[in-house]
């Protein structure tokens, strides 16, 4: 009799749906991106990174005043990609529904504004480094990115018919892209003055 119950359970479990399958998998990235964020590149170690170079700012104000300037457009960066993030959320609670990102996209400007901030973080990161090699991580941060020529591309490509869970997911690995970017940059800054120590 036991077996007659569970069977049938177990059956019904394993039965999703493909958009069950999708939406699972994007909700498993995004945990995924959001955790490797939190444990190595969170907005806090970007304050202290900032914080490290502007305690040195005397030695060289130039390269304090360009840092300060990256992470004040990494952190605005983040808070929209945030923003965004909890809209999203907030009007698709199943996150299922294919037209709500790009939608929002075209609403007041948003995907264009999007695109001007990831884009501005990539290439004042890239601007301000130092380090050959840590220009190089930089750029693999942002290699999808850099390839695209116009906002108006970046949200067809990234948002259109894309369903609100993968557009979480989306966003939080901009949001990754751009923290990641900024701490490799900052400490390559701060590293460069306390050389000059």
């Amino acid at each position: 009799m036991f077996l007659f119950c569970i069977v049938p359970l177990l059956l019904f479990a394993a039965c999703k749906s493909p958009s069950e399958r999708l939406m699972d998998n994007f909700k498993k990235a995004d945990d995924s991106l959001k955790g490797a964020n939190a444990v190595v590149l969170g907005r806090d170690s970007l304050t202290i990174l900032n914080l490290a170079i502007l305690a040195r700012q005397q030695q060289n104000p130039r390269l304090a005043v360009t840092a300060d300037s990256l992470y004040l457009l990494t952190i605005t960066a983040i808070d929209f990609i945030d923003s965004i993030k909890n809209t999203l959320t907030a009007k698709d609670t199943s996150g299922e529904n294919t037209g709500l990102a790009i939608k929002l996209m075209e609403y007041k400007n948003t995907g264009i504004l999007l695109y001007e901030y990831i884009s501005g973080v990539y290439h004042y990161s890239v601007k301000s480094i130092i380090t050959t090699s840590k220009g190089r991580q930089v750029d693999s941060s942002f290699a999808d990115i850099a390839s695209i020529p116009s906002a108006s591309i970046f949200i067809q490509k990234y948002f259109k018919g894309t369903p609100t869970t993968g557009a979480i997911t989306i966003l939080t690995k901009f949001k990754v892209d751009c923290t990641r970017a900024a701490a490799i940059t900052l400490n390559d800054i701060k590293d460069n003055l306390v050389k000059r120590q």
